[in-house]
């Protein structure tokens, strides 16, 4: 909600609304400008879901009386299928481990997502009560009301290093600057590991379950990936092996032609 917001005063502003606007300013064909806005500024899934929190929005300011009409209703807002955002596989992970970033914890944070699956909000807030006999124990942040918030995974040794020396239970593993900040070291790090693919945090998170996945990897099953990621349904957990079906369609189609 927060960023959807953000956007949609960036939007006003790029129509013209530099004081911003009122409720009479709503309508059906604004709401529909601020869709096409987000296809541009934002990318995947993001454009879909940041547009599902207006939406819900201005419904619930019709409800209210605010608006005449729900004017957001009609508008379409399919999720694009697949998945979008780039995918570092070991390979590149390595080439991570090895370059240098300007913030150890941010470089200790990201390579310990990319082994247990964490989103940066629930990496920031990892404190050393979570942590025994090398076991994770969290409740996710995002999915916190849930029946599958609660993880409770292994570690495993590279994960085990990444946290270093065990502090007291309450202060945290990682000391992490703001997601803003997090995200310009990484792009920094990224760059300086030669890797051409443009990598958020939440990549981390698609890279573990993919390379999970991937046989050439590791080959485990969708449902212990979904129990891992933390997922309430194997649905959400499906879209990672339509990558690897897609990254096999690009392999077939490398292979040299043969003259008949």
């Amino acid at each position: 909600v927060k960023y959807s917001l953000h956007h949609f005063k960036l939007f006003i502003k790029s129509i013209g609304y530099d004081d911003g606007i009122n409720a009479k300013f709503i309508t059906e064909d604004l709401c529909r400008q601020y869709r096409e806005y987000l296809q541009t500024a934002v990318k995947g899934e993001t454009i879909c879901n940041y547009f599902t929190k207006f939406k819900k929005v201005i419904s619930k300011a019709y409800e209210d009386n605010i608006l005449k009409k729900d004017f957001a209703k009609k508008i379409k807002n399919k999720k694009d299928e697949g998945l979008k955002k780039h995918i570092l596989n070991i390979d590149e992970i390595q080439l991570l481990a090895y370059a240098h970033c300007g913030n150890d914890n941010v470089k200790r944070a990201f390579l310990f997502s990319l082994c247990t699956g964490l989103r940066w909000c629930d990496v920031k807030a990892l404190k050393w009560k979570n942590i025994n006999n090398n076991t994770l124990s969290i409740i996710q942040s995002k999915t916190k009301d849930s029946k599958s918030a609660t993880l409770n995974n292994a570690l495993n040794s590279t994960a085990i290093k990444l946290i270093g020396e065990r502090g007291k239970p309450d202060e945290n593993v990682f000391i992490l600057p703001s997601h803003t900040a997090c995200l310009k070291d990484l792009k920094v790090w990224v760059k300086n590991a030669e890797i051409e693919k443009h990598i958020t945090w939440h990549c981390s998170r698609h890279s573990f379950a993919v390379n999970l996945l991937d046989s050439n990897v590791v080959g485990a099953d969708v449902k212990t990936v979904s129990g891992l990621l933390g997922h309430a349904s194997i649905k959400h957990t499906e879209k990672y092996l339509h990558y690897i079906d897609e990254r096999g369609k690009e392999a077939i189609n490398k292979l040299p032609e043969i003259n008949l």
